[in-house]
C-alpha cells in the first residue's frame, strides 16, 4: 500500500508540474522525455503559486517538554505497544535521524487513544491537525474526495507568502462519506498523520476506523521539542569534544562550531581497522564511543576511548598514517576531512591567523573574507627559546600572529615581563598603520615556537593602505547618517578624520538615557544594545529596543543639541567605538550647523529604513492610493503615491497576526528591513500604525514577479538568462549575510522585477538575524525550497539560502524544481536523499553549481567555506559575469519589462477578492501596547 495516500498535505501548490520526475529513468533519453513531458501541456498548472508553510505558534517548547514525561496507566504500554510504535518509526524519514535513545524518548511522549468502530480519526480538509497516529491493533480505511480545482494565479498575493495554510487543496474539499473513496486499508505497526509533526496544514484523507482501534499519538509540539532538544545537545556535545583538541585551541569559537557543524559520523564494528599503517591520510577523527586500540607495526602502544582522538597529522599535512587503529569495540567517530577543513577555515595555520586577526581592533573594518585573504598571504617564522621577534624602540614594519608557543614582552622600564602572549594572540600591529618604534621587546620563552607575519608593505600591496581603508569606511559609514546628507564629501571626509576610537568593556554604558547628548557614536566592532529604561517588559526588565552591529551609528543628534538621550546604549560584551563630540563637529562646520537643523525635524520623521535613503515625511492619511499590487493571507499590498514619487504600501491585519501569535514575528521583519539597503532588494523607507492595521511603506518594484514572468515563456529560460537572475540573488544574499541575516523563503514568486530588469528580493516575512554559530529550528519556506535539515528540523543556518539558490537555479534553466514530487513525503523523503535527475541537456559546468549547492551536508555547500558567497561568483559557470557591473546594474538584463511611469499597473491584476488578513473573521482588534513602537 502506497504511503502517499497517508501524507499528501493537501495537494501540494506545485506550480510547474503533474508528474514526477524519476531519478532512475531508464535511460538519459527517457530522462529528456520525462523533462519534456512535464513541461509540455502544464502551463496552466504552472500558473499556481506555492505558498510557503511555516510553524503555527502552539505550545511553547518548555510546554511541551513537560509533555514529554507521560505517566503510563497500567496495562496500557505492553510489548504489542512498543512494537507497533518501534515498527511504525521505523523507516519514516521523520525519525530518521533520531538515535535509539531520542526514538524511546519520542514512544515515551506517546499518548493512547481508543476509537470505536466507523468512528473518523482525522477528517480530510481538518485544518486542526497537530497529531500523529500509530495503530497498534484494529483496522482503519483510508477514505479520500475528490480534490476541487485549485485556484489561479490572479488571485494569489503578488508580493506576500501566506504561513500554515493549505499547500494547494481548496478547502472546500472536506469528508464527505456519501462520496467518498477507500483508497487504501491501514492495520497494526502502520502510522498515519506525519505532516502534522512538520507544520500545520489540512489533512489530505479521512481515517475511518473499521474495528474498534487502540492508537498512540503523538503531538507535533512534543515531537519538536524532543527533535529541537536533542539537535541542541548534540551540537554542544560535538563542540566540546572538538574543544578538547590541543590542536585547535587557538581557533576562535565561531571556527571551532564551523568545524564540528562539518563533521561526519562514522561507525566500525569491533575488528574493524579504521585506517592501516602506511595508508595515504585525510581525515582527522575523534571518539565519541566506544575503544580503539593503536598498533605500530604491530605491537600496541595505546588505547584511545572517548573524547581521544587521532589522525591529526591529516590536517596538517599529507603524511601517511603513522599506525594502524583497530576497533576494539563497537566505535562512534567524528570524521572530519582535511579537503573540507581547507575550504571552510584554510591549512592550520591560516585559520590560526585568521583567528588572531579577527580579534585587532585595528582591522575591525574590513569583512570576514578580507581577513581570509590576509591569513592566507602572512608567511611563517620560527624561533627558539631566548630568540627575540623585535627590540624595543626598534622602527616597525611588520604584525605577527602567534601560531605555536609562547613569547614575553618587556620594556626597558620594567623589570618583569608585562605580558605574556600565547597561540593565537598577536602583536605589532600599529606597523600596518604607520612606521614607528617599538614599545617592547618580544622574546621566545618556550623551546620552539612558530609566528604568522605581515610587513606594512606586503599587506598594502594585497589590501590598500590600511589607514586609507579605515578612512574610506569611515566615510562610507558617515554618508549614511541622514542630518549628515548636506554635507560635502570633503566635509563628510573632514569628519571621518576627527573620530576618535574608545574601547568599552562588557556591561559598560556608551550613552545612558536621559543624559544630555554632545556626542555621535558609530560602532566600529563588537554590539551594543539600545534600552528604553522608562519602559518594562514583562519580566519586569528595561526594555530592549534592538541591537546594533558594526558600522551602526547612534546618538547624531547630540551633534545638534543638548536634548535628553531618548536611549541607553550598553556594551554586552566588548566593543569599539567611534566618537565625534560637537565641539570638534562645530569647530569644522560650524557654518552648517543651522542648516543641519533647519533639515533635522524633517529628516527625522518616523522612517524606520537605512538612513542615506530620501526620508518619507508622508502621514498616513497623505498617502494616496494609486492601485493594487497584491493581495495575501495577512492583508494586502497597494500602490500609493506621495509628492510625485510613487511607493509600495504592504497593509497587515492586527487581530490576525495577534490571533496567530505572530507578533513578535512580523516585528523582526520590520527589523530586519529597517537594517538593510541594497538595489537587490526592496526596500523599507518607514512604518505606520493604526487602529486596525500596521503598515510598511516599501520600494516599488513595477515590472511584476519572476513568477509570472516564466508563466508568459514557452519554454525555460536559456542558461545566460537563468544565470543573470541567479547572479542577482546571489548579490542579494551576499549583502544578507554579510549582516548575518538569513532570508529562507527563495522562490520565483518573491523576486519582482525592476525596471531595468534587475530582480529585488521581496517578502522578508521569514527573514532572521542570526548571530556567528547560531542555528534556528522553526520550520519556514516553501516545500519545493526546503533543504535536509530544514525537513529534519535539526537546526539551519544561511546554507538553507544557498540550498535554495541550487534549486531556483535548476528550475529556472528546466523548466521544473529537482523535487516536484505530487505527494508531500515522497517530495520531502527526496529532499532529504538529495535524489533528482539533470536533464541531458544540462551543461557540465550548469550540474556542477547546482550540484555544488545542493549538498546534503550544510557545511560542504558553496557559499559556506572561508570565502563566503565569492566561491559561488568564482564557480566556473558564473565566469563569464562581470560581477563589478551587476553590482553597479550596469550589465545588460535579458528581459526589460514595460513600465511607461511610475503609476503603471500592467503587470499586476485587482481580482476584487477579499483580504483574509483583514477580514472580521479574526474579530475585533483591541490595543494592549503591542505595536505602539511599529
Amino acid at each position: 500500500m502506497s504511503r502517499d495516500v497517508l501524507t499528501t498535505a493537501a495537494a501540494s501548490w506545485d506550480a510547474f508540474a503533474r508528474e514526477d520526475i524519476d531519478r532512475d529513468a531508464s535511460s538519459s533519453e527517457n530522462a529528456s522525455k520525462t523533462l519534456e513531458n512535464a513541461r509540455a501541456g502544464t502551463r496552466r498548472a504552472r500558473a499556481r503559486k506555492r505558498f510557503a508553510v511555516g510553524d503555527a505558534p502552539r505550545a511553547s517548547t518548555r510546554d511541551a517538554l513537560k509533555s514529554t514525561s507521560v505517566v503510563e496507566r497500567p496495562g496500557e504500554r505492553t510489548t504489542a505497544s512498543e512494537q507497533a510504535i518501534e515498527r511504525a518509526m521505523e523507516g519514516n524519514l521523520l525519525f530518521a535521524e533520531l538515535d535509539a535513545a531520542s526514538r524511546r524518548r519520542v514512544a515515551d511522549a506517546m499518548m493512547p487513544m481508543y476509537v470505536g468502530e466507523n468512528d473518523v480519526v482525522i477528517a480530510q480538509g481538518d485544518d486542526e491537525c497537530e497529531r500523529f497516529y500509530i495503530i497498534e491493533s484494529g483496522e482503519a480505511s483510508v477514505m479520500k474526495n475528490e480534490v476541487g480545482k485549485r485556484t489561479s494565479l490572479s488571485t494569489d498575493s503578488a508580493n506576500e507568502t501566506t504561513r500554515t495554510e493549505s499547500l494547494g487543496q481548496s478547502k472546500s474539499v472536506v469528508y464527505d462519506p456519501a462520496t467518498a473513496t477507500c483508497v487504501a486499508t491501514l492495520g497494526p505497526g502502520r502510522g498515519f498523520g506525519e505532516l502534522a509533526l512538520l507544520y500545520a496544514c489540512p489533512r489530505s484523507a479521512t481515517i475511518v476506523a473499521q474495528t474498534p482501534m487502540k492508537l498512540w499519538t503523538l503531538h507535533s509540539s512534543a515531537f519538536k521539542a524532543i527533535k529541537h532538544s536533542v539537535a541542541k545537545r548534540e551540537a554542544m556535545d560535538v563542540l566540546d569534544l572538538f574543544e578538547r583538541v590541543e590542536l585547535f585551541n587557538a581557533l576562535s569559537e565561531q571556527q571551532l562550531i564551523t568545524i564540528s557543524n562539518a563533521a561526519r559520523r562514522e561507525t566500525y564494528e569491533a575488528r574493524d581497522e579504521v585506517f592501516r599503517q602506511g595508508d595515504p591520510g585525510h581525515c582527522f577523527y575523534i571518539i565519541e564511543r566506544g575503544e580503539v586500540s593503536v598498533r605500530v607495526n604491530g605491537a600496541e602502544v595505546v588505547k584511545l576511548s572517548r573524547g581521544d582522538f587521532f589522525g591529526e597529522r591529516a590536517l596538517v599535512n599529507n603524511e601517511p598514517r603513522a599506525a594502524t587503529i583497530y576497533a576494539m569495540t563497537e566505535v562512534s567517530c567524528l570524521v572530519l576531512n582535511r579537503q573540507t577543513f581547507v575550504s571552510m577555515l584554510g591549512s592550520i595555520e591560516e585559520a590560526r591567523c585568521f583567528a588572531g586577526l579577527a580579534e585587532c581592533p585595528i582591522l575591525a573594518p574590513l569583512s570576514d573574507v578580507q581577513l581570509t585573504d590576509i591569513a592566507g598571504e602572512m608567511r611563517m617564522c620560527s624561533y627558539v627559546r631566548n630568540d627575540v621577534v623585535f627590540h624595543e624602540n626598534a622602527m616597525g614594519d611588520a604584525f605577527y600572529v602567534i601560531i605555536d608557543g609562547q613569547f614575553s614582552v618587556t620594556t626597558s622600564t620594567s623589570k618583569d615581563p608585562i605580558a605574556t602572549l600565547n597561540r593565537g594572540q598577536y602583536f605589532g600591529e600599529l606597523a600596518l598603520l604607520r612606521k614607528d618604534k617599538r614599545a617592547a621587546t618580544i622574546t621566545c620563552v618556550s623551546n620552539r615556537a612558530k609566528v604568522a607575519f605581515m610587513t606594512k608593505s606586503a599587506f598594502e600591496k594585497k589590501m590598500g593602505n590600511l589607514d586609507v581603508l579605515r578612512k574610506a569606511w569611515r566615510f562610507e559609514t558617515l554618508s549614511k547618517v541622514p542630518i549628515l546628507s548636506k554635507l560635502s564629501p570633503e566635509e563628510i571626509q573632514n569628519l571621518a578624520e576627527e573620530l576618535t576610537d574608545v574601547s568599552f568593556r562588557a556591561n559598560e554604558t556608551v550613552i545612558k538615557q536621559g543624559e544630555s547628548g554632545d556626542a555621535m557614536f558609530i560602532l566600529e566592532s563588537g554590539e551594543v544594545e539600545v534600552i528604553d529604561e522608562k519602559t518594562l517588559n514583562t519580566s519586569g526588565d528595561p526594555k530592549l529596543l534592538c541591537k546594533l552591529g558594526p558600522s551602526s551609528y547612534f546618538g547624531e543628534l547630540g551633534l545638534l543639541n543638548s536634548d535628553p538621550r531618548a536611549a541607553t546604549v550598553r556594551v554586552p560584551n566588548r566593543a569599539t567605538v567611534l566618537v565625534i563630540t560637537r565641539r570638534v563637529f562645530e569647530q569644522h562646520l560650524g557654518s552648517l550647523k543651522e542648516i543641519l537643523k533647519r533639515n533635522a525635524n524633517e529628516l527625522y520623521a518616523k522612517i524606520g529604513g537605512p538612513a542615506h535613503r530620501k526620508p518619507v515625511t508622508a502621514t498616513l492619511d497623505e498617502l494616496e492610493t494609486v492601485g493594487f499590487l497584491g493581495v495575501g493571507s495577512f492583508g494586502r499590498v497597494t500602490l500609493v503615491s506621495y509628492q510625485g514619487e510613487t511607493y509600495a504600501l504592504k497593509e497587515i491585519g492586527k487581530a490576525q497576526v495577534v490571533s496567530r501569535g505572530l507578533v513578535e514575528h512580523v516585528w523582526r521583519e520590520k527589523e530586519t528591513m529597517a537594517q538593510c539597503d541594497s538595489p537587490f532588494l526592496v526596500n523599507l523607507h518607514r512604518t505606520y500604525v493604526n487602529e486596525k492595521s500596521i503598515f510598511m511603506l516599501m520600494d516599488k518594484v513595477l515590472g511584476g514577479e519572476l513568477f509570472t514572468y516564466l508563466q508568459m515563456r514557452n519554454a525555460p529560460l536559456p542558461e545566460a538568462h537563468g544565470k543573470f537572475y541567479a547572479a542577482c540573488v546571489v548579490s542579494a544574499f551576499e549583502y544578507l549575510h554579510d549582516r548575518n541575516i538569513i532570508y529562507r523563503d527563495l522562490k520565483p514568486e518573491n523576486l519582482l522585477i525592476s525596471t531595468n530588469g534587475y530582480l529585488k528580493v521581496t517578502d522578508f516575512s521569514f527573514a532572521k538575524k542570526l548571530q556567528k554559530g547560531q542555528k534556528t529550528f522553526t520550520l519556514c519556506g516553501t516545500p519545493q525550497y526546503l533543504a535536509p535539515e530544514q525537513v529534519q528540523q535539526v537546526g539551519h543556518n544561511r546554507a538553507v539560502d544557498w540550498w535554495a539558490l541550487g534549486v531556483l537555479i535548476y528550475e529556472l534553466v528546466n523548466g521544473l524544481p529537482p523535487f516536484n514530487q505530487d505527494d508531500d513525503y515522497a517530495r520531502y523523503k527526496a529532499i532529504n536523499d538529495v535524489s533528482f535527475h539533470f536533464s541531458p541537456k544540462n551543461a557540465p559546468a550548469f550540474r556542477s553549481v547546482v550540484s555544488g549547492l545542493l549538498l546534503r551536508l550544510p557545511a560542504g555547500r558553496l557559499g559556506m567555506g572561508k570565502s563566503g558567497a565569492r566561491d559561488i561568483k568564482q564557480h566556473p559557470w558564473f565566469a563569464d559575469v562581470n560581477w563589478s557591473a551587476m553590482a553597479q546594474q550596469r550589465a545588460r538584463a535579458p528581459y526589460i519589462p514595460r513600465v511607461d511611469d511610475i503609476s503603471d499597473l500592467r503587470h499586476f491584476v485587482d481580482t476584487g477578492d477579499a483580504v483574509p488578513g483583514l477580514s472580521s473573521r479574526w474579530g475585533h482588534y483591541v490595543s494592549v501596547g503591542r505595536f505602539a513602537d511599529f
